[in-house]
């Protein structure tokens, strides 16, 4: 299929809102646009600026021994600075605790006291190795086909990874 074929057959009429034919259009015209737009540009945050959050973050941060607390700090932090997206702030502000903790309060008798939704355990102080948990769900995601899944948590194991670096 012609695709400059069909758009002179397309520009060849023009139907009005009560369903009457109107004249020819001109072809140059119909698409031309008469104003440039340009991005906006925030020079407030730069390639140096954004460095500079990963440095402050990975200077106050082990995501090798972070609290859930700490990822949820962590993560606020890139997204306002936009180092992160929605759905990677989503995935590590989810709090998988609260909801173990609720499933295992509505369905008692058939969920062990025992349940968790991590994929690695915590210490006794609360703190996690999220780059393995996150590398543990990526492979998690993958064996059970979840691509989706696999490819979100991967960003945020690499956002992690470059955190630890």
């Amino acid at each position: 299929m012609n695709i400059s074929s069909l758009s002179s057959y397309q520009s060849e009429l023009l139907y009005s809102k009560n369903g009457s034919s109107q004249s020819k259009i001109n072809q140059e015209s119909a698409f031309s646009i008469n104003k440039t737009i340009e991005p906006e540009k925030d020079e407030t945050l730069t390639q140096s600026g954004s460095s500079d959050v990963w440095k402050e973050i990975s200077s106050k941060y082990n995501v090798r021994k972070a609290t859930f607390e700490d990822i949820q700090e962590i993560s606020q932090k890139l997204y306002e600075a936009g180092e992160i997206s929605l759905a990677e702030h989503a995935i590590l502000i989810f709090d998988r605790e609260r909801v173990a903790n609720d499933i295992k309060h509505r369905a008692r008798v058939f969920v062990s006291p025992d349940f968790s939704m991590y994929e690695t355990s915590s210490n006794q102080y609360g703190q996690r190795d999220w780059i393995a948990e996150f590398e543990a769900r990526v492979k998690k995601d993958f064996k059970y086909g979840n691509l989706l899944g696999h490819q979100h948590n991967m960003k945020v194991l690499n956002m992690l990874q470059r955190l630890a670096a």
